[in-house]
């Protein structure tokens, strides 16, 4: 962030408080970024993980908030965070980020990285499957589900 943008956010919010924090999480997203300026670029990486772990459960907290209101955050770092929360054993965090992928439903493919972060919880397969779909999904399509579900009876058709 320019320092004339950092004026800018000063000067719409009087709150120094929040503006710091605004700031801060703004150096946590370019440090993830990592060079991958590509919007199809998901990195995930030991750096950024490192990153993630140095983080105050404040700012973590922050980080997530902030990317979760950015479409364009959370296109690109919704899955390193389900990997992250995976690696933590937080399943309550995971299983709310079931709930926030209704505010994307054009992203609901994510629901493969909230699975593999749930087994990373120690679930297996079939009852992270069964924690995610008894969540709120409400924009689940058919094909998806099906593409979901196949995934446990291993028989994944590549015409869907």
């Amino acid at each position: 962030m320019s320092q004339q943008q950092e004026q800018q956010v000063c000067l719409y919010n009087h709150d120094l408080n929040y503006t710091q924090h605004y700031i801060s999480v703004c150096k946590v997203f370019a440090l993830l970024n990592n060079g991958c300026t590509a919007m199809s670029c998901h990195p995930i990486s030991e750096h950024q993980i490192d990153i993630l772990k140095n983080l105050s459960k404040y700012e973590l907290r922050m980080a997530y908030k902030f990317m979760y209101n950015n479409e364009q955050l959370f296109k690109k770092f919704f899955p390193l965070f389900c990997f992250y929360f995976g690696l933590q054993g937080d399943r309550n965090k995971l299983l709310n980020m079931a709930d926030d992928l209704n505010r994307y439903p054009d992203h609901l493919v994510f629901l493969f990285d909230l699975h593999a972060g749930l087994m990373k919880t120690g679930l297996n397969e079939m009852n992270a499957c069964r924690y995610i779909l008894t969540r709120s999904c409400k924009n689940l399509t058919d094909e998806l589900f099906m593409q979901f579900l196949a995934i446990f009876e291993g028989n994944l058709s590549t015409e869907m």
